[in-house]
């Protein structure tokens, strides 16, 4: 298994937080957006078990497609993991291994999350059907299709999940495990100022009502947010 971070302007947070989550792991790549950026990073980061990796590329969405459709080999294991993870309430390692062999055993590629660290929403054990899988830590079995490119950033999580339950009909989600993260922190998306983070988030919930009417709707109580609509497998 790899483990894929993206990140921007985030290197003491990424640090501070998902690095020390990940204090027992091996094989850890981080996609940065250029040689400024590196040695930002560098400068922080005392861990010779992360790599470097420039790509060039400073929006989130396609540096996404890069990470998961392009870099890695055909079949390998990806986790994709956000740089301001604070803590997951289950055993990480053992999280992995149960999201990759159930992928196998379901003919499935993609697995993830509970959208949500509280316990009162979550539901024991995992499903197969579709359900949206939160961007913030989740785990991708390599295919280099362009079908599973994403186009809109701003929820790409969102569509991510409408674009691999087209593809393969379902994905595992573990509804009892959560993480306990800083939701539009500095850096990454929220670098934006907050005025043009929600104009990106309107427009993004606009495209992708255009984009997946059979799929999403507004939510009527927040503007700036969409909801699944449900979808027989």
């Amino acid at each position: 298994m790899k483990i894929a971070i993206p990140s921007y302007n985030r290197a003491k947070l990424l640090v501070d937080k998902t690095l020390k989550l990940l204090k027992d792991f091996d094989n850890i790549d981080l996609f940065l957006y250029d040689k400024e950026q590196k040695e930002i990073y560098e400068a922080e980061i005392d861990n010779d078990k992360v790599n470097i990796i420039i790509t060039d590329i400073l929006d989130l969405g396609s540096r996404l497609n890069y990470i998961l459709n392009e870099y890695y080999d055909e079949g390998e294991e990806v986790l994709l993991i956000e740089d301001d993870i604070m803590d997951i309430n289950t055993d990480l390692s053992k999280l992995c291994e149960d999201g990759f062999r159930l992928c196998k055993e379901h003919n499935l590629y993609l697995w993830g999350i509970s959208p949500t660290n509280n316990s009162f929403f979550h539901k024991e054990g995992y499903s197969t059907d579709f359900k949206f899988i939160i961007g913030v830590l989740y785990g991708v079995i390599v295919r280099k299709d362009k079908d599973l490119d994403v186009s809109i950033t701003y929820k790409c999580d969102f569509e991510r999940s409408i674009l691999y339950h087209k593809k393969d009909g379902g994905m595992i989600r573990f509804n009892d495990v959560g993480v306990k993260t800083n939701f539009r922190a500095l850096g990454g998306l929220g670098n934006d100022k907050k005025n043009q983070r929600l104009t990106k988030e309107l427009e993004a919930v606009k495209q992708m009502i255009q984009k997946y009417p059979d799929y999403v709707y507004q939510n009527p109580k927040k503007e700036r947010e969409i909801k699944f609509k449900k979808i027989k497998n």
